[in-house]
């Protein structure tokens, strides 16, 4: 197995393990601040529409989206989260507007300009090993290039993934 993979493999089996702990585990004073600051860019930014959440984890942002109308598609690479995501668009009753799928941020297994808007919120693409494969797999499933929401983790990975997007990409822009 390939450090890569090995790597991969590991952070499933860490998010698997929290999972069920996850959204008590990660609240704090900066968290909250973050989440504001991201569900203004959401209102703001989203288009209605098809909208892809990479690394949906419990599944904040999609009953959020859902809550708004819009129709989402959940993707994380932890069977663990995504079943509480599951269970919680049930308890709310957004079925209709939602639906999962175990994948890879690095490696979205959809066509190609399926979603109107793209969200990865909590640092999903923090844990993509070539985070240019990564951009380029958000580009080429969003339909005429649309909005893409993201947040990173650390200003490294910040760094890293604006110089692998080169900015000059039609309709680009950063907050």
């Amino acid at each position: 197995m390939t450090w890569e993979r090995q790597t991969q493999t590991r952070l499933r089996q860490y998010y698997d393990m929290v999972a069920t702990e996850y959204d008590c585990k990660y609240k704090n004073g900066q968290l909250i601040y973050m989440r504001r600051v991201e569900r203004e860019l959401l209102e703001q930014h989203i288009c209605i529409g098809q909208v892809l959440d990479v690394g949906c984890g419990t599944g904040n942002q999609v009953i959020w989206l859902a809550k708004h109308g819009i129709d989402v598609i959940g993707l994380d690479f932890s069977p663990h989260t995504v079943k509480i995501a599951r269970n919680r668009i049930q308890k709310e009753n957004l079925g209709r507007k939602v639906s999962f799928i175990i994948g890879d941020a690095g490696y979205l297994p959809f066509r190609p300009a399926v979603f109107d808007s793209l969200v990865s919120i909590l640092g999903a693409y923090n844990h993509v090993s070539n985070v240019e494969e990564g951009f380029s797999e958000m580009y080429r499933v969003l339909k005429q290039k649309e909005t893409v929401i993201t947040t990173l983790i650390n200003k490294w990975g910040g760094i890293q993934f604006l110089s692998a997007c080169k900015i000059d990409k039609p309709g680009l822009h950063r907050f």
